[in-house]
Parts: structure tokens; sequence; C-alpha cells
């Protein structure tokens, strides 16, 4: 999950490796993008105090999450790990 606002420039970027990533891993990985302005329960539910964050999950558990954007690398190596 990308937890992002229509005001952050950033989380266009974000969405942008996070969709070119969904769509690599399709049968593995699924990329839900939240805006938080949109969906105040979800950013509570996780306690989510600043954007763009990022949750991925493995068998329906937070199994890692990051606050900013990292390098499509990066975020690809941390996807790899829970797959």
């Amino acid at each position: 999950m990308v937890f992002t606002a229509e005001w952050l420039g950033e989380g266009t970027l974000l969405d942008s490796i996070m969709e070119q990533l969904s769509e690599k891993y399709t049968t593995q990985f699924k990329f839900y993008r939240i805006d938080v302005e949109q969906s105040n329960i979800a950013t509570r539910q996780y306690g989510l105090r600043q954007v763009p964050a990022v949750l991925l999950f493995k068998n329906g558990e937070m199994a890692d999450h990051f606050i900013g954007i990292l390098p499509k690398r990066v975020i690809e190596e941390r996807i790899q790990r829970l797959l």
C-alpha cells in the first residue's frame, strides 16, 4: 500500500515506481494507492503521520514499511525479500 496525497509531488514518482514493479511481479505483488485525504480511517489504522509511506504485506500481515521515496532498485529488493 502506498499512502500519499494529491498535493505531494513525490507521490507521483513513487506511484510510477510501484506501478512498474507491480507489472513486473504481476502474479506476486499488488499495488494499492491510498490518498490520505480521502481515507482517514486507513491512515489512522496504521498510525501514519508522514507521506509518502509504503507498507508491504505478506500473508495479510505488515512485513516491511518505509517513509519517503527510495530508489527503485532498493524497493524491488525489499519486495523480493517478501516473495
